[in-house]
């Protein structure tokens, strides 16, 4: 959540109270996973990668992880929310999203407003906790995900933060539209700026380990080692490798 995914969409859009609406009554939910992705259209992803390797190339890799992430975390939480852009490829997600994600598009304007909007329905619809993750890491670690849950019990704000002044993943235990505004998107700047936002409102707050995003070259190279040396067990990396492996 840092530089790409802050390209603005403004398809019209049902918003995510549809989702609840469709899934009937969830009180019973307390958790509850987003997870934002684009559709993988050559030359709207992935862009600084693809002045390195060609945006067919960048494409198929971002479909890749964006595949891996949706088997990875199809158990993770109570509800798992795959918020996608634009409206018009609803088919498309539909057919990778499967049976585990309920599809729902995201809102109009800036990655602040949308982010804030889709915690907003969220709550609204019964959730207690919500995490927010991007389609950009494709190998956290499952386990930080879980942990996540844990620590929205005792705090109101979870962050994962990135090397490049970003962050993996966002969560709350309340909503706090706060944490979205006036927030430098797209620089090295939003992590430090979100922090300010949760000292400002004086929230309780834990935060994950680093982490990494596959934006540059240099990440895809670490990428493939991290995969090639010690990759999570639970799915299958053969198409990402083989993707990862056919540019480098």
């Amino acid at each position: 959540f840092q530089a790409e995914d802050g390209i603005r969409d403004r398809s019209p859009s049902r918003g995510l109270g549809d989702v609840y609406k469709r899934q009937g009554s969830r009180n019973d939910s307390v958790n509850h996973l987003g997870m934002f992705a684009k559709y993988w259209e050559v030359g709207s992803v992935k862009t600084r990668l693809a002045s390195k390797i060609g945006g067919e190339a960048a494409s198929q890799i971002y479909f890749e992880c964006l595949a891996v992430l949706i088997d990875r975390f199809a158990s993770v939480a109570d509800i798992r929310t795959l918020a996608y852009t634009p409206v018009s490829q609803m088919a498309e997600f539909t057919e990778l999203a499967g049976i585990a994600w309920t599809l729902g598009p995201q809102s109009t304007g800036h990655l602040g407003r949308r982010m804030s909007h889709f915690f907003e329905s969220a709550f609204q619809g019964g959730a207690e906790r919500v995490i927010l993750i991007g389609s950009d890491s494709p190998h956290i670690p499952r386990s930080w995900l879980e942990q996540s849950w844990q620590i929205l019990r005792d705090n109101e704000v979870v962050l994962g933060p990135t090397a490049d002044g970003g962050y993996y993943l966002i969560g709350m235990s309340r909503f706090e539209p706060e944490l979205f505004r006036d927030i430098r998107w797209s620089s090295s700047y939003v992590m430090d700026d979100t922090r300010s936002r949760v000292r400002d409102r004086n929230l309780s707050v834990g935060e994950l380990p680093d982490w990494y995003d596959i934006d540059e070259f240099e990440d895809l190279h670490r990428l493939r080692r991290d995969l090639k040396q010690d990759p999570p067990g639970d799915t299958d990396w053969t198409k990402l490798l083989s993707a990862i492996d056919a540019v480098i």
